[in-house]
């Protein structure tokens, strides 16, 4: 930008040229809020519409040359205008004044624009037009932000900045108020958080301190919260309250804080310009509650002299313009501008289809921003005026223009001098354009009913901020009822006794008060730190209220009268009434100071956070005393108490403080008030013997207790009494005769103050007061202060609760929030004085520091009447009140009084205090011996007897515990008998029921016929299929064997319906057709298994049952077909498909029941009615995600137990099925039973079923089988949580509760899988015979210890110690007639189900299984049933002979001959093991050769000219084994395992496919 030469320049260079003819015309346009946005509802905005209308009375003065109204300027140029709607609103005002500067008049452009309204508009306008270089004046856009002319090098302004009533605002806090603690409330607009900043920095530089600072945004309406500003501020306790926002959410924020109880009576709110409106106040309708709301407001606007002739007649001008408001009916005032825009009509919310709404003005109220746009006018004009007249420029450039109007323009406007700050040459150019001159502002007030100026600030001079000028009238009006000015200090409560022993309570309550009035008034008379403070410091008020020292409610009730008003209290309550007066001060933050209360139980920073003491806690007294007892060299002592939380506290500690010492205490207590139970106490120390007593009554049981202890004679000369606070009894019950006679001789101890240089000065200052003074001081209305009080010197207590009070008053001056809990105990715990009872200190929990304490031994004396002439007499002599010298107030003769004996200090530290008279401490003999402990004594003849009878107890233990280790020896030894029993009888249970499960129905199979099914049109339930009669039972898996049974498996796509719209249906019924296209089946010979209609729904027990028995139907089924169409769940939204359909267990579980008995052949996947088709082989994930049964997902994780036992019974099968075809040395495919399921089912490849079977075993045999088989039920945090608590303790029992074996509440397959394969390795027939039992449901206990016997001899086999048993028990079984073998013409037949001979026999399952059963038909065609020639049962017993002379080789020790192996022409047995069982199977290997393709058998033998494998035979084979018994000695025990031994129980095979590569070792 030009520099200001550059004017003088142009006006010479004009003047020189003969410049050319001014300009016909100038363009002048404003932003001016006529409406608001949409968040408030687009509702007029009155007070932009006045501003308006002065904009435009501005400029038709100037454009009108004969009304004598500047008249001189612009005199042959028209100023044209427009106008565009800033809404208040920053992006609206951006875009318009964009607008205004680039299109308007047709894309001539305005050559300036006065406005906006608000700060953050103008400075988004201002921005804006800093593209265009066009010149901006606002007329009320104050934020001090705007005065930074590098970020706005085109902004001005008529109104002055921010920084000036910011400025104002902060002198009227600290000079005229005189407040130093306030909160302040700011918008977040650029208005609100620059003038606040500004405020901010002026407040903290005078020393005001802001409690809290909340900000609001802007754009608020009636459903705005407020309610987190409006808490900060209560919680605060701040009273007066700063704002600088906008009118509209100033004036709304103000009210919801009013009904949020910030507000109202006792608060005095001061605001900015823009909250100082009367529109601000008139948005409350309702006069009463605008008066509630505002009164005693107070702000600041900038102020323009109505008195000034030009004021006069701008304000004649405006009210002669005709009104623009239209006719009131919808009527509008339809002038438009030079523009053609309707000045006073618009489209309030830009729908085009809404009527217009009018937006003129009546012209006849005031706003006083309205006279700063009229001036914002004329100051353009003049700036025209020097570059079209003056300097004849040919167009007017914005740069020009607004250099002319900050360097040259200055008139007298209607706001007074209208001058702008050139700061060009300051780099930053601070306040570049701001107005330097005619700053001053008025001082509104919210009287009754509407804001008044009641007074006006201004800077000293133009632009200097640093001091500044009020002047007021004394005509204010507050928010309280008496009309007196709030109070921003504290407020202290005093809770003080109403009764008690004499005066002391009134003298402490006096000298709180007392103490408070020195606070205030900087008096140091008692503690000099008070007379340090400034004048400013913080003021308190007092409240006092009058309470029953020992009386809970009366307490709580004056606790609660005044706690919405203090910020602090002191007490002398109780410790049993603090208990609870604490917990409340806790509850609501308001911190305490007692100075009565000891009980060690109030400093628990839990519980009672704010309360403190300046008095002694008695967990310090209790530990000086201890010392004392233990320095007169007692151990043993006796404690009497009320049951109080103040002596028992006292008693807990002193025990503790004791024992700590090596004392002992014996303890007695009492219910206050209670005769009999003090009886029952004395009484109880009578018996126990102790002679040193320490006493904790309160003054109504003292008597009673002294009474009870004379009739029992503990009031002997040997006998010491310790009363604990006994000087404040002694005050109440010194003149009572019988008190002074049995109290006379005794100790008292305490925390004593009277020693202490400040109590002293105290003392002095007492004897000058009068009742006088402590009715000044706050006592007056309260309670009578009567005469004594001053009369005699004050109490330890007064001193404390001097301390207190003027500890907590300090606490709160150096807190930076007295209003603020937290702030005064943190500002309390670093507070340290000299005070009336001695150097005060508080520690982290408010506790009086024990180095300011001062304790006492006093002893009771009787004294004369004349007490302050303090004449002793002797306890025995008796006084005659008429041979004293007369007193002014004769009383009775005698009176108790205490003596102090001892001091001591709170610490091992010395403790200055003043010169006391002190007395010798004698104990009651007259003595200052201290009299010998009793018990002591007797201690010492007891302890004689005590070791004889320790000898004698030791010698009965040793006797003792040596007969304990023995039962302990002989019991561990029974409990692993027991533990072993239990194993195997829970393992032989499991493994049987797994292998009986897969054979027998818990549930009947209940089944569909496919006709039906299909008629159906929809999933039905079971119980309306079977009242229709549609569904078919089966009891028994053999049932099943000629039926075509499909299976579907499917998800539940609803909660509770299985398919809600039918689609899944539709694809199990197409898919059932394919599924007998594909087989060959017979319709009617076809039946469907489907969850619905084959589980009960109604019934849960047989739903139970039902779902139990699910495995054992899939494994039966002939055809199973996964039913997964893609579609919706009904519920949850989630989609459901073939993967979701495999991520869930029992899907999973489904499909590995069915594979593990039939592959995958029998298996369809459907899901569309045209997409069902064979699985066949699976590929490896799919199989794999199968197979992991136990990782898919599941509702109830309590499922996977109860699919282990189907599971594990399955792969029994199948392992029972591995080991045979691999002890035969057979292929799969030539599986009888493979065959014959094949032929059944007309389906699948046997083959690939073959293949399918042996890729499960694989991988169960890899090494992840426990992802498959996972021992243990990982059971969620989320499903534990949702347990019962006495499952969940159940669900952590060690599993050595079962035995070590399967926990049925924990594990899943545990070790059932290793049992499973060990108890068929060791006895094949388990599998068969429990198969028949379940069959015939006989025999299960037979079956079961078989299975336990087997799992024993297990562990005994594979330790390699001796024979077992299982290969003796097992030959038998071998055994077959001589003549049994097979037909050469006939291959193997069917082991599963049997094959029909010739003849029609059939051999069962279990009989092929166990080869004891062979039909074979000869050349003839008759059937003949075992028969063999002599050759091949020779050659077996050959064979059979070899390999029992191995056996007992190898059991003799004769290692090497048993690993050279027997000889013979087909048999290998060079392995030495100890697996019997797996010999045998090997020996059968040699024998059951399956011909591989060049003929020769596996085994090493020659194949038969059939290719047939020989036969074994059985009777030959005992034969060999008697003859060989009878020739072998007996097997020896003994013999260690060799190398080739097997002890795992997993079978491995080493070699080639058929085994001829090397042995089977199992």
């Amino acid at each position: 930008m030009q520099q200001p030469l550059v004017v003088p320049l142009l006006l010479l260079s004009a003047g020189l040229a003969g410049a050319s003819s001014a300009l016909s015309s100038v363009r002048l346009c404003g932003l001016f809020p006529r409406f608001r946005t949409a968040a408030q509802d687009f509702k007029a905005d009155d007070s932009g519409t006045r501003r308006f209308a002065a904009f435009v009375q501005a400029i038709r003065e100037v454009n009108n040359k004969t009304d004598g109204i500047a008249d001189h300027l612009l005199p042959t140029t028209e100023v044209l205008f427009t106008q565009r709607d800033s809404r208040r609103d920053g992006a609206t005002a951006f875009f318009e004044a964009r607008e205004l500067a680039t299109s308007a008049f047709k894309g001539q452009g305005c050559d300036a624009i006065v406005g906006a309204a608000s700060s953050g508009p103008s400075a988004l306008a201002a921005l804006a037009l800093k593209e265009s270089s066009t010149p901006q004046v606002s007329y009320s856009s104050t934020s001090a932000g705007l005065s930074d002319g590098s970020t706005y090098p085109y902004f001005a302004r008529t109104v002055p900045s921010d920084d000036f009533q910011a400025t104002g605002l902060a002198d009227l806090v600290h000079s005229l108020f005189g407040y130093k603690r306030i909160a302040t409330v700011a918008s977040t607009d650029a208005y609100g958080a620059s003038g606040m900043l500004a405020f901010k920095r002026r407040a903290s530089a005078l020393g005001i301190v802001t409690l809290a600072s909340v900000s609001i945004t802007g754009g608020a309406n009636d459903e705005s919260d407020f309610s987190e500003q409006t808490e900060a501020l209560r919680a605060s306790g701040a009273t007066v309250i700063v704002i600088f926002a906008g009118g509209y959410d100033a004036s709304l924020f103000i009210e919801k804080a009013y009904d949020a109880g910030v507000g109202g009576p006792g608060f005095l709110w001061l605001g900015s310009d823009a909250v100082s409106q009367a529109s601000t106040m008139a948005r409350i309708e309702d006069p009463t509650v605008r008066r509630h709301v505002f009164q005693g407001f107070f702000g600041l606007t900038p102020s323009a002299s109505t008195d000034s002739p030009i004021f006069r007649r701008y304000n004649r001008s405006r009210s002669a313009m005709p009104s623009t408001a239209g006719d009131g009916a919808g009527n509008c005032d339809l002038e438009i501008d030079d523009d053609g825009v309707q000045m006073w009509a618009a489209d309030n919310d830009g729908n085009a289809s809404t009527p217009l709404v009018c937006s003129g003005s009546d012209n006849q109220q005031h706003d006083i921003y309205a006279m700063y746009s009229y001036d914002a006018t004329f100051a353009f004009a003049h700036a025209l005026h020097r570059l079209v007249e003056h300097a004849r420029v040919a167009e007017v450039r914005g740069d020009e223009l607004y250099e002319a109007l900050v360097t040259n323009v200055s008139f007298e406007g209607v706001t007074g001098r209208i001058a702008f700050n050139d700061a060009s040459a300051d780099p930053s150019r601070r306040t570049h354009g701001d107005r330097t001159s005619g700053v001053r502002y008025d001082l509104w007030n919210f009287g009754q009913t509407e804001l008044s100026v009641v007074g006006a600030w201004q800077p000293c001079s133009a632009g200097a901020a640093a001091c500044s000028e009020i002047s007021t009238s004394a005509n204010f009006t507050y928010s309280t009822a008496d009309n007196s000015k709030p109070h921003d200090g504290s407020e202290i409560g005093l809770l003080f006794a109403e009764s008690g022993s004499g005066d002391g309570p009134k003298m402490a309550a006096c000298a709180a008060l007392l103490a408070l009035q020195h606070v205030n008034e900087g008096n140091g008379s008692v503690v000099p730190e008070l007379s340090r403070s400034g004048p400013n410091a913080l003021q308190f008020v007092p409240k006092p209220i009058g309470i029953v020292r020992a009386d809970v409610a009366s307490a709580i009730r004056g606790y609660e009268s005044i706690r919405d008003r203090i910020d602090g209290f002191v007490d002398g309550a109780a410790s049993r009434t603090n208990v609870h007066v604490a917990q409340l001060g806790a509850l609501d933050g308001v911190p305490q100071l007692s100075y009565y209360s000891s009980a060690p139980e109030l400093s628990c920073d839990v519980q009672y956070t704010h309360f403190g003491r300046s008095y002694v806690s008695d967990k310090i007294s209790s530990s000086v005393l201890a010392e004392q007892l233990a320095g007169y060299g007692w151990q043993h002592y006796g404690v009497l108490h009320v049951r109080d939380e103040w002596a028992v506290g006292y008693q807990e500690h002193l025990a503790q403080n004791a024992f700590r010492l090596g004392l002992t205490q014996f303890s007695g207590s009492w219910t206050e008030s209670n005769a009999a139970e003090i009886r029952e106490a004395v009484q109880m120390m009578r018996d126990i013997g102790v002679n040193i007593i320490v006493s904790l009554s309160f003054e109504v049981d003292l008597l009673p207790l002294l009474s009870s202890a004379e009739d029992e004679g503990l009031l002997a000369d040997n006998f010491v009494w310790i009363i604990i606070e006994g000087s404040g009894s002694a005050a109440n019950l010194g003149t009572n005769p019988e008190a002074t006679r049995l109290m006379a001789g005794m100790l008292s101890f305490e925390a004593n103050p009277v020693p202490a240089f400040g109590f002293q000065r105290l003392a002095r200052l007492w004897s000058s007061l009068g009742p006088d003074d402590c009715t000044r001081a706050g006592a007056g209305g309260i309670f009578d202060v009567p005469p004594s009080v001053f009369s005699s010197p004050p109490t330890q207590y007064a001193a404390f609760a001097y301390d207190a009070v003027a500890g907590l008053a300090m606490g709160m001056r150096a807190s930076d929030n007295p209003h603020r809990g937290t702030d005064v105990l943190s500002s309390l715990a670093r507070v340290s004085f000299d005070g009336a009872s001695g150097p005060v200190a508080f520690d982290a929990r408010l506790d009086r520091n024990a180095s300011g304490l001062i304790f006492t031994f006093s002893r009771f004396f009787t004294e004369t009447a004349d007490w302050p002439r303090q004449r002793l007499v002797a306890d025995t002599e008796t006084a005659d009140c008429s041979t004293e010298p007369a007193s002014p107030e004769p009383v009775s003769c005698k009176r108790l009084a205490p003596r102090i004996c001892k001091i001591l200090p709170g610490e091992a530290a010395a403790v200055d205090w003043e010169a006391v008279e002190t007395v010798p401490l004698l104990f009651r003999d007259g003595s200052a011996t201290p009299p010998e402990d009793a018990l002591l004594a007797r201690e010492r003849e007891r302890e004689a007897e005590r070791r004889q009878q320790r000898r004698l107890i030791i010698l009965l233990t040793s006797v003792f515990g040596a007969l304990l280790l023995l039962f302990v020896a002989l019991t561990y030894r029974a409990s692993l008998s027991v533990r072993n029993f239990k194993r195997r009888e829970i393992a032989a249970k499991q493994v049987l029921e797994a292998i009986r499960g897969v054979h027998r129905l818990d549930h009947p199979c209940v089944l569909l016929p496919a006709r039906a099914f299909l008629r159906m049109g929809s999933l039905r339930e079971h119980e309306a299929l079977r009242a229709e009669g549609q569904l078919l039972f089966y009891d028994s898996p053999r049932q099943l064997a000629d039926k075509h049974v499909v299976f579907f498996s499917h998800q539940w796509l609803s909660f509770g319906t299985p398919d809600p719209l039918g689609v899944q249906y539709r694809v199990m019924a197409a898919s059932l057709r394919r599924v007998i296209a594909d087989t060959g089946w017979e319709e009617a010979n076809v039946q469907v298994w489907v969850d619905l209609a084959s589980i009960p729904q109604s019934k849960p027990l047989l739903k139970q049952l039902a779902v139990q028995t699910i495995a054992c139907y899939c494994a039966a089924a002939h055809a199973f077909v996964i039913c997964a169409p893609t579609t919706i769940h009904a519920d949850t939204g989630e989609v459901c498909n073939v993967q979701s359909y495999q991520r869930r267990m029992w899907c999973r579980c489904e499909q590995l029941c069915h594979v593990l008995r039939k592959g995958t052949g029998t298996m369809w996947c459907a899901t569309t009615e045209d997409d069902c088709r064979r699985l066949g082989e699976l590929d490896s994930e799919w199989l794999m995600s199968v197979l992991r049964v136990f990782e898919g997902d599941v509702t109830d994780e309590g499922d996977y137990l109860s699919i282990v036992l189907p599971i594990l019974g399955l792969y029994a099968e199948l392992y029972a099925l591995e080991l045979k075809r691999r002890a035969q040395a057979v292929p799969w495919q030539s599986s009888p039973a493979a065959a014959a399921e094949a032929a059944l089912c007309q389906v699948g490849s046997e083959e690939r079923r073959a293949q399918t079977l042996q890729l499960v075993l694989n991988e169960i045999r890899g090494a992840k089988r426990g992802e498959i088989f996972p021992p243990k039920l990982r059971m969620s945090a989320q499903r534990l949580a949702q347990l019962p608590l006495r499952k969940r303790l159940l669900s952590r029992l060690p599993t050595r509760v079962f035995g070590g074996c399967f926990d049925p509440r924990r594990d899943l397959f545990g070790e059932l899988i290793h049992l499973v394969e060990r108890a068929i390795d060791l006895d094949p027939q388990i599998l068969d015979e429990a198969v028949a039992q379940a069959e015939s449901g006989h025999d299960v206990q037979r079956v079961q210890k078989k299975i336990e016997r087997s799992l024993s001899r297990r562990s005994t086999a594979s330790s390699g110690s001796r024979w077992t048993p299982t290969v003796m028990r097992r030959l038998p079984a071998l055994k077959r007639p001589p003549s049994d073998r097979r037909s050469e013409a006939e291959p193997a037949r069917a082991e599963a189900g049997g094959e029909a001979g010739a003849d029609g026999a059939k051999c069962s399952p279990a009989e092929t299984r166990s080869t004891t059963c062979s039909h074979t038909t000869d050349d003839s065609g008759e059937s003949t049933k075992g028969e063999l020639d002599d050759a091949d049962g020779a050659k077996m017993e050959a064979v059979a002979a070899d390999a029992i002379r191995a056996i007992h080789a190898y059991g003799r020790g004769d290692a090497d001959r048993a690993r050279a192996g027997p000889p013979g022409p087909n048999v290998e047995l060079g392995l030495a093991v100890t697996d019997h069982a797996a010999l045998v199977r090997s020996w059968r290997l040699s024998f059951s050769p399956t011909p591989d393709q060049e003929g020769r058998s596996p085994g090493g033998g020659v194949q038969t000219p059939t290719g047939q494998a020989p036969a074994t035979d059985h009777a030959a084979l005992m034969r060999a084994w008697r003859r060989s018994s009878e020739r072998s000695p007996p097997c020896r025990s003994s013999g260690g395992s060799s190398a080739g031994d097997a002890s795992d129980g997993t079978a491995t095979k080493e070699g080639g496919a058929g085994g001829a590569s090397g042995p089977e070792r199992v």
